[in-house]
């Protein structure tokens, strides 16, 4: 569940890792994307799952041409198998925003 809180009219940015019990707050998206990617690398296994299903057809991020295969199972993972580019760092950003909110 994502959390957000406000405190003496200052935003904080909250972002509850789905695949451990850690909690990451910040004062900035910048930052939450900083602290969650470096965080999320750590469950990079666990997050495959979710870039094979929402990847699936779409083409590595490095414009190489390649374009994911629909299957979930056909995705080995992150790296781009025409180029080789690893696309962890931006679909982990992708993933934060689409997790994190504000107030």
């Amino acid at each position: 569940m994502d959390e957000t809180t406000s405190t003496d009219d200052s935003t904080v940015i909250g972002f509850d890792c789905p695949f451990c019990e850690e909690e990451l707050q910040t004062p900035t998206i910048e930052a939450i994307r900083d602290r969650g990617r470096t965080h999320l690398e750590i469950h990079r296994t666990d997050l495959l799952a979710e870039f094979a299903n929402r990847e699936r057809g779409k083409a590595c991020q490095n414009d190489c041409g390649y374009v994911f295969p629909v299957g979930v199972d056909e995705v080995a993972g992150f790296e781009c198998p025409e180029c080789g580019y690893d696309n962890f760092e931006k679909f982990a950003h992708r993933y934060l925003y689409w997790q994190i909110e504000q107030s």
